[in-house]
C-alpha cells in the first residue's frame, strides 16, 4: 500500500488536499491511503521515522517557521 503524507501550513488547503486525494483514491480503487498530514515542518521531521515506505510526500515550499519544503525533501 502506498502511504501519502501531506505537509502544508495552510489548514484550509491541507483539508482540501486530503479530501481531494482521498476521493481520487476511492474513485480509482487504488491501493493507497492518506497516511498523515502536518501543518508544521518541525512536527513532520519529528515523525518522519514513523512513516512507512513506500510513501509519496506532498510538501509545501514555505513554512512560517522551521525548515522549508526543499530542506524537508533533503531530510527524507
Amino acid at each position: 500500500m502506498l502511504s501519502i503524507v501531506i505537509c502544508e501550513d495552510n489548514s484550509l488547503l491541507l483539508e482540501y488536499y486530503q479530501e481531494y486525494i482521498s476521493n481520487y483514491i476511492c474513485m480509482e480503487d487504488m491501493d493507497a491511503q492518506v497516511y498523515s498530514s502536518y501543518t508544521s515542518s518541525l512536527t513532520f521531521i519529528q515523525e518522519l521515522s514513523n512513516i512507512p515506505t513506500p510513501a509519496l510526500y506532498l510538501l509545501d515550499v514555505e513554512f512560517p517557521e522551521g525548515p522549508n519544503g526543499l530542506n524537508l525533501a533533503q531530510e527524507i
